[in-house]
């Protein structure tokens, strides 16, 4: 047999190289993995896992989507019942002598994603307003969780003009968060909606079918990662737009109207508003665009007489005492230890209002 050339025979010692480095490099790359994903975990903590089914909405004219009255689904791994009015918790019961009614009205942080029953903004409002006794032993506070995830206060208005009849508040807060300055496009939803039905909210797509099932559980698989999901909370934060021109302003002139309508409805019905001002998570440790906001909008609520409650100083204690930033991991939400700081203050207030009676 002629001789091989000397450039095309085997070099099985180069090749055992190339595998070396390729092994080594693999295993470097799961070792920061892996280091990294126990940094993360320490730091910020794991992200907590989805279960179906997940909270159902079907199409409203006026509010542009509603929860599903009685489907029942899971906000991560906690239960959530949905009554007959489409709200968050058990049914609503006439009312009862000496009862006090109160409505929270707002979006997904009084609605309590991430949370238990137990820990929401409302329950934990019905507790304080109820702890400690009162001075009638038959006064008794009953708070109604009128938050629905993605409202915007127009929203909020419209439904507590729905409720306001079949539900007879004595007293309404309303909760604000910043991102209310972004009105809802109730009609262009609510078309959309009706096109699609009753379908998950946080997917539009009914998680049913192979195709709509595999996209489900891939991307909970990746979440279960929360080096993952930090670098994706990184690049959603890098590539996120700020409030576009105009709609700052915009947000302010209708956070006027929609005040000023609550005003309006209270002395008309009979109940005492509130404004509660709920702060952006990242005013707690620093400063924020937000809270020039949140100051224009104590100004307007204040200019139509109704008491404004700011809870940003409140979550600064609790995380001075806890040294946590108080928040559903990955999530943003704030967590049961907040609800419960924020509750305390809403209901100090509503009680000091009522001892100056």
């Amino acid at each position: 047999m002629a001789n091989q050339p000397a450039n095309s025979r085997p070099r099985p010692r180069r090749a055992r190289r190339w595998l070396f480095r390729l092994v080594a490099v693999g295993a470097a790359l799961t070792l920061a993995f892996i280091v990294g994903e126990i940094a993360v975990r320490l730091v910020v903590g794991s992200p907590l896992p989805e279960r179906l089914p997940l909270v159902q909405v079907e199409p409203h004219p006026r509010r542009a989507w509603t929860m599903t009255p009685h489907h029942d689904h899971y906000t991560y791994q906690h239960p959530v019942r949905v009554n007959a009015l489409g709200l968050r918790g058990g049914e609503v019961e006439a009312k009862q002598p000496g009862e006090v009614r109160v409505i929270a009205l707002g979006d997904s942080l009084v609605y309590g994603q991430g949370v238990a029953e137990e820990d929401t903004l409302p329950a934990q409002l019905e507790s304080r307003l109820n702890a400690g006794g009162d001075k009638d032993s038959a006064r008794k506070y009953s708070v109604i969780n009128a938050g629905v995830r993605g409202y915007s206060t127009g929203q909020e208005m419209d439904l507590l003009a729905e409720l306001r009849d079949k539900v007879e508040p004595d007293i309404v807060v309303l909760f604000w968060y910043w991102n209310d300055l972004k009105e809802t496009e109730v009609r262009d939803n609510y078309l959309i909606l009706k096109q699609l039905g009753p379908v998950p909210f946080d997917t539009l797509y009914p998680i049913e079918g192979w195709k709509n099932k595999t996209r489900w559980h891939v991307k909970q698989t990746l979440r279960r990662s929360a080096l993952v999901m930090y670098v994706y909370d990184l690049y959603q934060t890098a590539r996120a737009p700020g409030p576009p021109p105009g709609m700052v302003e915009q947000g302010l002139k209708s956070a006027d109207q929609h005040l000023a309508k609550l005003a309006r409805m209270g002395a008309k019905h009979g109940f005492q508003p509130y404004v509660a001002i709920i702060p952006d998570a990242n005013t707690i440790t620093g400063e924020h665009e937000s809270t020039a906001y949140a100051d224009k909008v104590e100004s307007l609520a204040k200019a139509h007489g109704l008491p404004v409650i700011r809870l940003r100083d409140t979550l600064r204690d609790l995380h001075n005492k806890t040294d946590r930033l108080p928040v559903v991991p990955f999530d943003g939400h704030y967590d049961g230890s907040a609800n419960k700081a924020m509750a305390q203050s809403v209901a100090e207030s509503i009680r000091n209002d009522e001892d100056k009676e």
